[in-house]
């Protein structure tokens, strides 16, 4: 890598990241990981980040325009280049929610992002009459300083540190990544834009735009590639591995993984927050267990895990019919889901999402498939309440778990490992729990016997299991 190269931190706030940002770009915060890699980096010469920080009066609001032509994401109006008192220049202008908005919670950058690390921190977007998704000039191309649309010229501050190259990440990759990339580039930088660690608003756009900023002398790069690039930052297979078991390729168990899985692999252990019971109930209420992860070395021992058992068993299927569940048939009984006992099994899930102590994880596997929506690939109304009524009456009985103690889900079929058995996930934080158990109370005290004694038993079960599959880590 030349030795004057910078990086570009483009806009990680909290408006730009799930899952409560009102502008969030989907997989935001699955970046976070890579880029705090990069910026770890001593290979830099300079780090920037860049924070949109509008008015309320933002021109870009379409809060700030009247209707119908006033819809967030689908309305355009025309602005004028007010900025450069050159009224008759105009350009047509997307309209969007509200966001990044001057001393609001989502202007902040977002949890995680490792700032000690960053040199200059500029804030563009301060005008409002005009938009400025580069962080070195608006829509117009004017260069507007102090009280105006950005509080520094860019383009000199890396002049100034000799900086020849840059490298851009963040979001969205489709609109303030794309434009300070292409700014970078008529400044008379060399640009690369690291596609791993930017995601866009629309999660389709990069492979089409990828190809569009190769004319204008903007290389994407990944780096899992064999450039130079691979070198900016630590290869995810080698996070939270001893430096003698570090390798240069890929190891097979983590071939073909997905993006989600690498940031998290990515994420150093000590860097990891397991999520607390707000967090489990707030996610699983809105849809989101696609953020609920497990911590990257399990992750990592996990996968290992998985691919050992598909090669000694043929599938994690078989393993988990025959050797977790002692299901010699998947074939369901036929009775009405939940009420045949031959039909279902509860039993701790080995490999837990990364939550606090005091929170049980169970897996409830069923013979059965559960009845999806096929519009929308959610549950039909009937089978959430099916679900519902079976996790009352197993959990939350006489002498059981206070309803609001228990939180239930069913996996994405994208985030499930086993598609021919249905499965429900089951949490509980025993830690706000009063247990109690009457005589009669047999079925209800043998399920939060389960839940009781989980983390131990789970605990023990990882540690057998990481002996196991990773004798190396002995040596």
């Amino acid at each position: 890598m030349a030795s004057a190269a910078a990086l570009i931190v483009v806009d990680m706030q909290k408006d730009f990241c799930p899952p409560d940002g009102s502008l969030a770009v989907a997989g935001g915060r699955e970046t976070i990981p890579l880029i705090n890699s990069l910026l770890a980096s001593p290979g830099f010469v300079v780090k920037v980040a860049t924070q949109d920080f509008h008015p309320k009066d933002h021109v870009s609001f379409a809060s700030n325009h009247p209707g119908p032509n006033n819809k967030p994401f689908e309305s355009l109006v025309e602005i004028k280049n007010l900025v450069a008192n050159k009224p008759e220049e105009t350009m047509l202008q997307r309209l969007w929610p509200d966001h990044c908005v001057q001393g609001t919670a989502g202007a902040e950058f977002v949890e995680g992002l490792d700032l000690d690390n960053v040199d200059v921190f500029v804030q563009k977007g301060m005008d409002s009459r005009v938009e400025m998704y580069s962080a070195f000039a608006d829509s117009f191309g004017n260069l507007t300083g102090g009280a105006g649309g950005v509080n520094l010229d860019l383009a000199k501050t890396l002049k100034q540190r000799g900086v020849t190259q840059v490298y851009v990440v963040g979001l969205a990759g489709d609109f303030c990544v794309k434009f300070t990339a292409l700014d970078a580039a008529k400044a008379g930088f060399e640009v690369i834009v690291i596609e791993d660690a930017q995601r866009c608003v629309d999660p389709g756009a990069w492979n089409q735009l990828r190809h569009e900023l190769m004319p204008d002398k903007v290389e994407p790069m990944s780096v899992r590639s064999s450039s130079s690039a691979v070198d900016l930052a630590e290869k995810y297979w080698n996070v939270n591995v001893p430096e003698d078991q570090r390798t240069e390729t890929c190891p097979d168990f983590l071939l073909g993984v997905s993006e989600r899985n690498q940031a998290v692999l990515a994420t150093r252990d000590e860097d990891y927050r397991p999520r607390d019971w707000a967090a489990v109930q707030h996610l699983i209420s809105v849809g989101r267990i696609d953020e609920l992860c497990r911590q990257p070395s399990e992750l990592r021992r996990y996968m290992r895990y998985t691919y050992d058992l598909k090669r000694k068993y043929g599938s994690v299927l078989s393993f988990v019919q025959h050797e977790r569940l002692h299901w010699q048939s998947l074939t369901p009984s036929g009775d009405p889901p939940f009420t045949n006992t031959n039909d279902y099994r509860i039993v701790y899930n080995d490999w837990p999402y990364g939550v606090e102590e005091g929170i049980t994880h169970l897996v409830v596997w069923t013979k059965f498939l559960l009845e999806d929506d096929e519009a929308t690939g959610r549950l039909t109304a009937r089978a959430e309440q099916e679900i519902e009524d079976f996790v009352v009456d197993t959990f939350c009985g006489p002498g059981g778990v206070p309803r609001e103690n228990v939180k239930w889900l069913k996996n994405w079929k994208s985030l499930k490992s086993i598609h021919e058995i249905g499965a429900i996930v089951g949490v509980a934080a025993l830690g706000l729990t009063q247990m109690g158990f009457s005589a009669q109370d047999r079925q209800y005290k043998k399920t939060l016997q389960y839940m009781h004694d989980g983390q131990e038993k789970i605990a023990k079960r990882m540690k057998e299991a990481s002996e196991t599959i990773q004798p190396s880590a002995k040596k």
